[in-house]
């Protein structure tokens, strides 16, 4: 016999029965290989388990979902993609293994495994978080029952390449998990389907809007207050992105007046708004404004006394752009680079920096410093909710503006509370969790501080 490794035979017999599938799947979901060899699978009981599985996240969403609701189709892609990753680390697996007539097995055994897992993930993850056990813990149980899979069907290979297909497999798996979305087959809806969608889009000339522009910038700076020596004044510019849905101008407009009556800030805000009503008075919220407005009232203020503070609200996307949108304009997107790059060049040392998007997370990193607070809507893998045309105001702008900051003038003792108050919402609602983020530079707290006791007494709060 020569020495050299060859396909390992798989034994001859005949397929095994599918209820054995069922068994083999309930021991490798609670941690165990399957007692007996993996053996060839007939193509149906494949289908069969992939109905199983897509039927079971339709059930667990038709129960979770309250009416009124819509039928989500992108839903199909969403929840097909673990079917087709079970498919595709099987044949890869089964095929280093030279065991290639097993895959359908493989495929099918895992996958039936992870069902529950994979289908009630959207509803435990906000109870996994109330009882604070970390993301990696869920990674781990799908790492391990991926392992146990394929090396139930690796039995007579060798053991590093078993444990080399094992481990890469369960990397995969992982990776893929991580990024899913898990969209629900049914979104939730307060009024009908067609609230969902886009204000109409407004109709006048982008040309004459955007020429207008610098001069509505420089009026809105001209009405600035004066900066005050000696006194840590705040200066704030508030962003909403996407001119097609009503509810960023809303909140826009509430962080402003929260900050002229509660927080010292009167006179000294100036606004970008993107929306059809306000396109001839206000100055758009765009990536050119932003800069031209930095720039402004970093000559104002004391940049080295004062305190800005950027708050962004709009859509969000998952490789971290904040839309700026106003349709037929074409607005360039505000990413990390970007608006680090504008605060830079405005030589603002003192930063306070929220972001209310889907996936604002993925500006903390490129915008922390010492003397920056960044709060951010959600994790950078994570959506925010309370968007739509439908919505008065964000999930994060109630729980961070309208309620927190109308209790405290402290930034991190807000976040806090609208941190608990939006998980709270979350786990009624059985969502997964946004994570919102807060990186605090070490530098920042003392100047709030000093910035805090510069305020009138009348906007304390207990």
């Amino acid at each position: 016999m020569s020495s050299s490794w060859s396909e390992v035979p798989v034994a001859a017999h005949p397929p095994a029965p599918p209820r054995r599938l069922w068994r083999d799947a309930l021991r490798l979901m609670l941690g165990w290989q399957p007692a007996r060899p993996a053996q060839p699978l007939g193509i149906g009981a494949l289908l069969v388990v992939i109905v199983v599985f897509l039927a079971a996240g339709l059930i667990i969403d038709d129960l979770s979902t309250p009416f009124p609701r819509w039928w989500n189709p992108w839903a199909a892609t969403d929840r097909s993609f673990p079917v087709l990753l079970a498919l595709l680390l099987a044949l890869v697996c089964a095929s280093a293994l030279g065991r290639a007539g097993i895959a359908v097995r493989a495929a099918a055994t895992g996958l039936l495994a992870l069902t529950p897992a994979l289908t009630l993930w959207p509803l435990l993850h906000p109870w996994l978080e109330a009882w604070r056990i970390p993301d990696w813990a869920a990674a781990a149980y799908v790492a391990w029952v991926v392992i146990q899979t394929v090396r139930w069907i690796a039995r007579g290979s060798r053991p590093r390449l078993a444990w080399g297909a094992a481990l890469g497999a369960a990397a995969a798996a992982v990776i893929a998990v991580q990024t899913m979305s898990f969209l629900s087959w049914w979104w939730p809806d307060d009024e009908d389907e067609e609230a969902y969608w886009e204000e109409p889009a407004p109709a006048f000339s982008a040309e004459r809007v955007w020429n207008a522009q610098p001069g509505l910038v420089d009026d809105a700076l001209a009405g600035l207050a004066a900066q005050r020596p000696g006194v840590v004044d705040l200066y704030a510019i508030t962003m909403a992105g996407d001119g097609s849905e009503s509810v960023f101008r809303n909140e826009v407009s509430l962080f402003r007046s929260t900050l002229e009556q509660r927080f010292g800030a009167n006179g000294r805000v100036l606004s970008l708004v993107n929306h059809p009503d306000t396109h001839d008075t206000q100055p758009l919220a765009s990536v050119s404004n932003l800069r031209r407005s930095l720039a402004g009232v970093a000559a104002l203020m004391d940049r080295d006394e004062d305190v800005l503070l950027l708050f962004v609200t709009s859509h969000g996307s998952a490789d971290h752009e904040i839309l700026l949108d106003l349709d037929p304009l074409p607005l360039d997107q505000l990413d990390p680079p970007t608006l680090s790059a504008l605060l830079e060049e405005a030589g603002i040392r003192w930063r306070v920096l929220v972001l209310s998007a889907c996936y604002s997370g993925g500006f903390v990193e490129p915008l922390k410093a010492p003397e920056t607070l960044v709060i951010t809507a959600a994790r950078a893998d994570r959506t925010s909710f309370g968007c739509g045309a439908d919505s008065e105001i964000t999930w994060f702008g109630h729980a961070f503006i309208e309620e927190a900051m109308h209790r405290t003038t402290d930034f991190f003792e807000a976040f806090r509370l609208a941190k608990a108050a939006i998980q709270q919402r979350e786990g009624e609602e059985g969502i997964r969790a946004s994570l919102p983020q807060m990186a605090r530079g070490s530098d920042i707290g003392a100047k709030l501080e000093a910035w805090r006791r510069d305020l009138p007494a009348a906007v304390e709060v207990d």
